[in-house]
């Protein structure tokens, strides 16, 4: 399945399931999350500056069809959960004490 959906995937440069931001609900501007090398499985800590105002959106690399009730075919075999945690870096006194800006 894996093969045969390639040219489905979301991001062809990029390995499946990878997690990607994109700000705003428009535009092709994403920001790929690789995971961290050694230390805690799956952690990912990245920095990136967001260059317009919106919406985060976090998703992964899995295959899309971009037809109005076909788009999550293959989401709907997802299973899992996270956490995810956001700091606001750049502004001195919003910034928590102990988090690398």
């Amino acid at each position: 399945m894996l093969f045969t959906g390639v040219p489905l995937r979301r991001e062809l440069i990029r390995p499946w399931y990878r997690v990607v931001a994109r700000i705003g609900v428009t535009g092709g501007e994403e920001n790929f999350l690789d995971p961290d090398s050694g230390g805690a499985r799956f952690a990912i800590s990245e920095k990136f500056k967001a260059t317009r105002d919106g919406e985060l959106f976090l998703f992964v690399n899995d295959a899309t069809i971009g037809i109005p009730g076909w788009y999550d075919v293959f989401y709907k075999n997802n299973r899992g959960s996270t956490r995810v945690l956001l700091f606001a870096c750049g502004n001195p006194t919003g910034q928590l004490a102990g988090v690398p800006c």
